[in-house]
């Protein structure tokens, strides 16, 4: 009887569930998954400001056969500055070729937009970047593997798929998060020897470095730990051609960008971002040491911090890559540092290539501290850690709009699509926020009014009608003041003082300024509401 008892107990406890190290892998790949149908389901969608539609709209002339997108033939307008009125956001005029505009952005997203396009159409170039974030997740697990143990990469992955500003940009078609990925698949492939995965390391590092540029040098730092690995994984003349076969890796792109930008900006050195020193400069440090870990800290908490230490703390074989993780994030950190400041939190989104791995790093460090509990408290804290630290990130993401983002960001499809569906085919727009979405979703010529002379507004709008070219003024709610104290003192239509033709949603209006003079002769000029539930589509006014 005594024996039957014991193998019931040997049985029951045969069901007992895996340890985690062995569910970890497993567990991730599902964070990874959770992750990617979170920001398919929170993703924006739309080409809006100057980014989204520089990077979505580039995408298009690639698959259009032309870099250089160019201006309406015949179309000289007398005003000053004319070259940067007809510039929507997010490009610049072509310093190549007269009468084109050119990306501002780079190109590596856009390429990659364009070949998920030819595949899936316009729609799915909005993939891109979810589907890296999913990417970004599972290797943040592969790092903290390579880090501690598989307990470490399932921390780091649920730290990186619930990080604030991750949730962010993962919804918006922008560089920031497929450069995060790039980079991390670049420091994972790294981890270990071998001339392949050398190789590879390199080849992910082309993609980042066409994705974004100005972070080129961070590929040194990972060479030079490559000729720095432990003597313990290899002989000096293999870590020589762990870095030469890196190097090889890294060449493509930067042969790549070399080619595009002289193509774009007429060197190979240029961007359409501007001089070095009208981006950089010594005043700008002091406010972007405050700002930048002000907002790591008050997003990811204090603990974030606990990354300083991973080198002294894990494992002696991971000292070596602890530290390439560290001087790597440093690195990200000094590239921006002297970097125009701005105010708001999300600009986080500019050192996005560190973060996974200081959130790896601070997995590791607790995970190593939790090691040193009793067995049957180490699976409880860090459940209780990591779920507590999920939640936290989440609220914040969740405080700060994130979740709201898609449909705020809807009434850039939705004037677009009522531009198109309402006006005249050679109808001109002057916007600027709303410049590039009359572009793309609109299909009319948008003029951007902040680079018009405000006395030269009305001449403007003249000659516009003379042309047969039908003008309108679209604006956001928070651009109008502007608009009025730019143009009131110089122009009739300065003042906005007639009823707009529409409203789309509570942020955007359309006005026509032949309305202005039938409003004060007494005439009827109602106004249209466009809801973002239309898609863009007018409901009729009750």
């Amino acid at each position: 009887m005594a024996r039957r008892g014991r193998d019931a107990r040997d049985g029951i406890g045969r069901w007992r569930l895996p340890p985690v190290e062995v569910l970890a892998p497993w567990l991730a790949g599902g964070v990874s998954l959770v992750a990617l149908a979170a920001a398919l389901r929170w993703s924006t969608y739309v080409a809006g400001g100057s980014d989204s539609y520089c990077y979505v709209s580039q995408a298009a002339s690639w698959l259009d056969g032309g870099l250089l997108a160019p201006q309406p033939a015949g179309f000289t307008p007398p005003w000053p500055h004319a070259a940067l009125s007809l510039t929507p956001t997010g490009y610049i005029p072509s310093p190549s070729i007269p009468g084109a505009i050119a990306p501002m952005c780079p190109a590596g997203l856009s390429m990659t937009m364009a070949a998920f396009s030819a595949l899936g159409g316009p729609a799915a170039a909005f993939l891109v970047v979810p589907l890296l974030g999913a990417l970004a997740v599972w290797l943040a697990y592969c790092l903290g593997r390579e880090l501690d143990r598989p307990a470490t990469g399932l921390l780091a992955a649920i730290l990186v798929a619930t990080s604030p500003i991750v949730l962010h940009q993962v919804v918006q078609p922008m560089s920031d998060v497929p450069a995060m990925a790039w980079w991390l698949a670049a420091i994972v492939l790294a981890a270990r020897p071998g001339p392949r995965r050398a190789v590879a390391a390199g080849l992910a590092v082309s993609a980042a470095v066409l994705t974004r540029p100005n972070l080129a040098p961070l590929a040194g730092v990972i060479g030079l730990f490559l000729l720095a690995r432990p003597r313990a994984e290899g002989p000096e003349s293999s870590r020589v051609a762990g870095a030469v076969a890196f190097g090889l890796g890294v060449l493509p792109g930067a042969v790549l960008l070399a080619w595009i930008q002289y193509r774009l900006y007429g060197s190979p050195f240029s961007s359409g971002y501007g001089a070095l020193d009208q981006l950089f400069a010594w005043s700008h440090v002091a406010p972007n040491l405050r700002r930048f870990p002000a907002w790591l800290v008050t997003t990811h908490t204090p603990i974030v911090c606990l990354a300083i230490a991973a080198p002294f703390v894990v494992r002696t074989h991971a000292t070596w890559l602890a530290s390439l993780c560290l001087a790597f994030s440093v690195a990200v950190f000094a590239s921006y540092v002297a970097y125009i400041p701005y105010d708001d939190w999300w600009y986080l989104r500019f050192v996005l290539p560190a973060l996974p791995l200081l959130l790896a790093l601070t997995a590791a460090v607790l995970t190593t501290l939790g090691a040193r509990l009793p067995g049957h408290l180490r699976t409880a804290a860090g459940v209780v850690c990591g779920a507590a630290l999920a939640l936290f990130f989440v609220h914040t993401a969740n405080a700060k709009g994130v979740f709201r983002l898609h449909a705020f960001e809807s009434r850039f499809r939705d004037a677009g699509r009522y531009v198109a569906s309402t006006l005249p085919e050679r109808a001109v727009v002057l916007a600027v926020w709303e410049s590039g979405s009359v572009r793309y979703y609109g299909g009319r010529l948008s003029i951007l009014f902040d680079q018009i002379e405000p006395e030269w507004l009305d001449r403007v709008l003249a000659f516009l009608e003379a042309e047969g070219r039908p003008p309108y003024l679209l604006l956001e709610a928070w651009e109008e003041p502007a608009f009025r104290a730019r143009f009131e003192r110089h122009s009739q239509y300065g003042a906005l003082d007639w009823p707009p033709m529409a409203q789309i949603g509570n942020d955007v209006r359309l006005y026509n300024p032949s309305d202005r003079a039938r409003y004060y002769a007494g005439e009827a000029t109602p106004m249209e509401r466009v809801w973002p539930d239309t898609g863009g589509r007018r409901r009729p006014r009750r």
